[in-house]
């Protein structure tokens, strides 16, 4: 399972995994899990992520920012 569908589904141990190898993961892949891991609710592993690069007003999949997803995740839009 990669990167994105792990923070997607709130997988700390596989998030946390690689980052523990090298090379590190790019920082599109970790906006791109950062994105996936916010619109899914996953909100340790979306603050793990922003923590380690995760560019927080990326407009990715539907024209939505990760910010977004956290609050419609919420119920806060």
């Amino acid at each position: 399972m990669g990167q994105p569908v792990a923070g997607w589904l709130g997988l700390m141990d596989r998030v946390e995994a690689f980052f523990d190898n090298d090379p590190q993961p790019t920082a599109e892949v970790v906006t791109g899990a950062f994105w996936l891991a916010s619109h899914g609710g996953q909100q340790p592993a979306a603050d793990y992520l922003l923590d380690r690069g995760a560019e927080l007003n990326w407009i990715g999949y539907d024209k939505l920012t990760p910010r977004v997803g956290l609050a419609s995740v919420r119920g806060t839009t």
